[in-house]
């Protein structure tokens, strides 16, 4: 009797430890598991700085705005997939670039199989200017432009807010809509920037 109460009480820390290793590997893929979807953060893309399609539409923005024109009448904005306080299209072909520009100047030829541009204007307080931005691919088609600007702590400005002209040439994406997020830091100000 006494042998059976040992095997039956040793049966039972078995189950128990077996128990309780199969829950620390459950544990532990549940860990890994969260992990990896951590890991899965939607994508960014950075804007291309250099090449000839950049050169090209640095001087054609140039031209068509000047450094500190804050217009867009240039630029029609009624397709634009953003809200209307901080209108913003996306261009993936000549054609769209066409149909968006309204000027007079002979548009840049940009490889948009590999480019796509992306054009707009944010409503900005008077010396503030776009430092960076940044494409984050979301859900589906869905992206966000992040805009980071630097408000120039050497200047002294009214209360004014302004319409800022942006541009920016990203590697190639789509999208059916556009969120865009402004974020402004003070700072002093490469001249570069403004």
């Amino acid at each position: 009797m006494k042998k059976k109460v040992y095997y039956l009480m040793l049966m039972a820390l078995m189950t128990g430890f077996t128990a309780c290793s199969n829950s620390d590997e459950n544990d532990a893929e549940t860990i890994s598991h969260a992990d990896q979807e951590a890991s899965d953060a939607p994508a960014a893309l950075a804007p291309i700085e250099e090449g000839a399609d950049v050169a090209a539409l640095t001087a054609f923005f140039g031209a068509e705005f000047g450094v500190y024109d804050e217009t867009t009448k240039p630029f029609d904005l009624k397709n634009n997939l953003s809200d209307e306080k901080n209108p913003c299209v996306v261009i993936n072909s000549m054609e769209a670039f066409g149909e968006a520009y309204t000027g007079d100047l002979t548009l840049p030829d940009i490889d948009f199989s590999k480019y796509t541009l992306v054009f707009g204007n944010a409503f900005l307080d008077a010396g503030t200017f776009i430092d960076n931005m940044e494409i984050r691919l979301m859900d589906g088609d869905k992206v966000a432009l992040d805009i980071n600007c630097i408000m120039d702590s050497k200047g002294c400005y009214a209360a004014v807010m302004l319409h800022k002209h942006y541009w920016a040439l990203f590697p190639k994406f789509s999208a059916s809509e556009v969120k865009v997020e402004v974020s402004a830091v003070i700072g002093e100000i490469d001249d570069s920037k403004k």
